[in-house]
């Protein structure tokens, strides 16, 4: 489970919000002075009649101790700022390179349904020139990728 999905799960857990309104409400802020991830708290204003700064504050405390994979939680007006820890993030992103090695990145079921890729086509009348070798190597490029993803 990645940091945006634990994340998801928490505040869900606090307020009763469905996680896929909570994962659409989650924003990546301007500045990374401001966090990793910011979530409105102006959605559940209605719902538990109190200011959006009060529940962020309220929800804040309670967050805090809950995502231990987290450096801090903070209420700045109406929102949470949610600032990741680095270092665990890190180490846990090179164990799990070490562990999936080649495999990292890439799916671990085979997607569905078929990707087409056009290659270039040269027109024969005139001379080839780079200008052609770029659709063939992006294409090739695009195709590899996406057998790596599993398709």
């Amino acid at each position: 489970m990645n940091e945006r999905q634990k994340l998801v799960q928490a505040i869900n857990e606090e307020t009763g919000l469905d996680t896929d309104k909570i994962d659409e409400l989650i924003e990546i802020p301007p500045q990374p002075t401001m966090g990793d991830y910011a979530f409105p708290c102006f959605v559940l204003a209605k719902t538990l009649r109190k200011a959006p700064a009060v529940i962020a504050s309220d929800l804040a405390v309670k967050l805090a101790e809950k995502l231990l994979d987290f450096e801090r939680v903070e209420s700045v007006g109406g929102y949470l700022n949610f600032f990741i820890n680095r270092n665990s993030f890190i180490a846990s992103t090179i164990q799990e390179v070490r562990a999936r090695g080649e495999k990292f990145g890439s799916a671990e079921a085979p997607a569905s349904g078929p990707v087409i890729i056009e290659y270039s086509s040269p027109n024969i009348a005139k001379p080839f020139h780079v200008g052609h070798a770029f659709t063939t190597i992006l294409g090739h490029s695009l195709s590899r990728i996406y057998k790596h993803l599993g398709y």
